[in-house]
């Protein structure tokens, strides 16, 4: 799908998974610059997108934007799934239920890279959100080049399996809920390739993160506004770093790229009885979401969301001024 619009879309009476939009089952998608806004469902399970039984999934320059579901995410993931995301914003979508697990994303243990992604305005609205996170995964995380600044009641992000592989770096992460954690239960092979902006991540829940870390900021620590962009992606938040620099280090475009490269996790592709033409299997995803994000822009990891190339020092988050 290239250049499309998904709205007010909705799943009635869909059984355990929904997709109020796209349902994927046993199949690879490509969606660029596509929009999606209003799509539903009221039931558990994917407000916009059902993701299911092997399948892989690559979203490029998309908005996701006024969409809600039960409990369990915008997109509801499951186990032995890929999903590769670039460029991409999740912009007011919310959850209506108690214990709403994923916001944006909610996981059964898949893997799941993202570059150059930005999530703001993404809620529950119920008075007993229970637990409330914007990325929820039992799978594996890659987030680079990204910005989750969300009011979320336990954390931005979490990981929960001890056999996939969660790696972050040149992020800002801050949980407007101040006592909230950025992390929650992340368990498995956790590694923070630093320059990352943090809120802190309270304890029990903190992995051991870099040295080039700059932990304990908050939304006074950040410059932000937002701003009209093309067509094709209305709106998205720009965050710059409005506080102090003591003690921070900036990222460079090989820091970035060794990040990328280090999440060697595999995806075993399970091909239906009637077989596919299109599945394949992929032993090193790192390297194959560095070769995708590559083939889409030379320079794709030293570009900020808007395709702009970052001059001089790459700062943290999904947007740079120049």
């Amino acid at each position: 799908c290239n250049d499309c619009s998904f709205e007010g879309n909705y799943v009635e009476n869909s059984g355990n998974y929904a997709g109020g939009a796209i349902g994927l089952e046993h199949g690879r998608a490509e969606i660029n610059r596509c929009d999606f806004n209003g799509n539903h469902t009221d039931l558990a399970n994917g407000g916009v997108l059902s993701v299911q039984n092997s399948s892989f999934l690559k979203l490029d320059g998309c908005l996701f934007r006024n969409n809600y579901a039960a409990t369990r995410g915008m997109f509801q993931v499951a186990a032995n799934c890929l999903l590769y995301i670039n460029r991409t914003v999740f912009y007011n979508n919310w959850t209506t239920g108690s214990g709403v697990w994923g916001v944006a994303i909610h996981s059964a243990g898949a893997n799941i890279c993202m570059n150059n992604v930005l999530a703001y305005g993404n809620k529950c609205t119920n008075a007993s959100p229970g637990n409330h996170i914007t990325f929820n995964s039992d799978g594996g995380w890659l987030v680079t080049n990204s910005t989750v600044v969300d009011d979320c009641g336990t954390a931005l992000f979490r990981a929960n399996n001890s056999t996939y592989k969660t790696v972050f770096c040149n992020n800002i992460l801050v949980n407007r809920k101040t006592a909230a954690n950025v992390f929650h239960s992340v368990i498995g092979v956790f590694t923070d390739y630093g320059h990352n902006l943090l809120s802190y991540p309270s304890t029990p829940s903190a992995p051991t993160l870099s040295s080039t870390d700059l932990i304990g900021q908050n939304d006074s620590s950040l410059g932000g506004n937002y701003v009209q962009q093309l067509e094709t992606q209305p709106y998205y938040a720009c965050y710059q770093w409005n506080g102090s620099l003591s003690g921070f280090t900036a990222a460079t475009a090989t820091e970035v790229e060794n990040a990328v490269k280090a999440y060697t996790q595999s995806y075993t592709a399970e091909v239906p009885s009637s077989g596919s033409c299109c599945n394949k299997d992929i032993s090193d995803i790192g390297a194959d979401f560095y070769n995708w994000l590559t083939g889409l822009s030379p320079d794709a990891l030293s570009v900020d969301i808007r395709n702009i190339t970052r001059t001089g020092t790459m700062w943290p988050g999904s947007y740079q001024a120049n």
